[in-house]
Protein backbone atom coordinates (compact mmCIF):
# COMPACT_ATOMS: atom_id res chain seq x y z
CA UNK A 1 0.00 0.00 0.00
CA UNK A 2 1.49 3.51 -0.45
CA UNK A 3 0.08 6.04 1.81
CA UNK A 4 -0.50 9.01 1.16
CA UNK A 5 -2.16 11.53 3.21
CA UNK A 6 -3.94 14.34 2.10
CA UNK A 7 -5.58 16.20 5.12
CA UNK A 8 -7.55 15.20 8.30
CA UNK A 9 -6.71 11.98 10.36
CA UNK A 10 -4.74 10.76 7.14
CA UNK A 11 -1.77 11.98 8.10
CA UNK A 12 -2.24 9.41 11.81
CA UNK A 13 -3.65 6.81 9.57
CA UNK A 14 -0.21 6.67 7.31
CA UNK A 15 1.87 6.86 10.15
CA UNK A 16 -0.16 3.91 11.90
CA UNK A 17 -0.05 1.89 8.37
CA UNK A 18 4.05 2.78 7.15
CA UNK A 19 5.45 2.74 10.75
CA UNK A 20 3.25 0.90 13.36
CA UNK A 21 2.51 -1.67 10.62
CA UNK A 22 4.39 -1.83 8.35
CA UNK A 23 1.89 -2.36 5.76
CA UNK A 24 2.62 0.89 3.63
CA UNK A 25 5.31 3.01 2.17
CA UNK A 26 4.74 6.95 2.34
CA UNK A 27 4.73 8.90 -0.69
CA UNK A 28 7.71 11.60 0.07
CA UNK A 29 6.91 14.56 1.13
CA UNK A 30 7.88 16.58 -1.99
CA UNK A 31 5.47 14.66 -3.75
CA UNK A 32 7.33 15.01 -7.24
CA UNK A 33 5.76 12.38 -9.70
CA UNK A 34 8.75 11.10 -10.12
CA UNK A 35 9.40 10.11 -6.23
CA UNK A 36 5.85 8.95 -6.26
CA UNK A 37 6.49 6.64 -9.30
CA UNK A 38 9.25 5.28 -7.59
CA UNK A 39 7.43 4.88 -4.57
CA UNK A 40 4.98 2.29 -5.96
CA UNK A 41 7.24 0.93 -8.22
CA UNK A 42 9.05 0.03 -4.99
CA UNK A 43 5.83 -1.49 -3.27
CA UNK A 44 5.10 -3.50 -6.28
CA UNK A 45 7.54 -5.01 -7.15
CA UNK A 46 10.92 -3.84 -5.00
CA UNK A 47 13.39 -5.58 -3.39
CA UNK A 48 14.08 -3.73 -0.19
CA UNK A 49 11.46 -1.75 1.58
CA UNK A 50 8.50 -2.98 -0.84
CA UNK A 51 9.12 -6.96 -0.66
CA UNK A 52 9.31 -6.12 3.65
CA UNK A 53 5.91 -4.18 2.83
CA UNK A 54 4.12 -6.71 0.62
CA UNK A 55 5.45 -9.78 3.03
CA UNK A 56 3.71 -7.71 5.87
CA UNK A 57 0.42 -7.38 4.01
CA UNK A 58 0.47 -10.50 3.43
CA UNK A 59 0.79 -11.70 7.09
CA UNK A 60 -1.88 -9.86 8.17
CA UNK A 61 -4.15 -11.09 5.23
CA UNK A 62 -3.69 -14.69 7.13
CA UNK A 63 -4.03 -13.68 10.68
CA UNK A 64 -7.39 -11.81 9.42
CA UNK A 65 -8.66 -14.35 7.05
CA UNK A 66 -8.15 -16.93 10.22
CA UNK A 67 -9.97 -14.35 12.97
CA UNK A 68 -13.44 -14.68 10.61
CA UNK A 69 -13.41 -18.46 10.43
CA UNK A 70 -15.41 -20.25 12.68
CA UNK A 71 -14.41 -19.97 16.29
CA UNK A 72 -11.68 -17.33 14.98
CA UNK A 73 -11.02 -14.40 16.61
CA UNK A 74 -13.41 -12.08 15.26
CA UNK A 75 -16.42 -14.64 15.65
CA UNK A 76 -15.52 -15.33 19.38
CA UNK A 77 -15.71 -11.80 20.07
CA UNK A 78 -18.87 -11.21 18.14
CA UNK A 79 -20.55 -14.61 20.16
CA UNK A 80 -19.50 -12.86 23.29
CA UNK A 81 -21.02 -9.63 22.49
CA UNK A 82 -24.26 -10.88 21.22
CA UNK A 83 -24.66 -13.10 24.44
CA UNK A 84 -24.18 -10.39 26.78
CA UNK A 85 -26.72 -8.20 25.08
CA UNK A 86 -29.10 -10.91 24.82
CA UNK A 87 -28.57 -12.84 28.21
CA UNK A 88 -26.66 -10.22 30.08
CA UNK A 89 -23.82 -11.96 33.11
CA UNK A 90 -26.73 -14.52 33.75
CA UNK A 91 -25.97 -16.66 30.39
Amino acid sequence: MVAWPLFAERQQNAVMLSEGAGAAMRVPATKRKEEIAMTVTEVMVGQGKGAEVRANVAALQKLATEALLEGGATTAALDEVVRKWTCGEYC
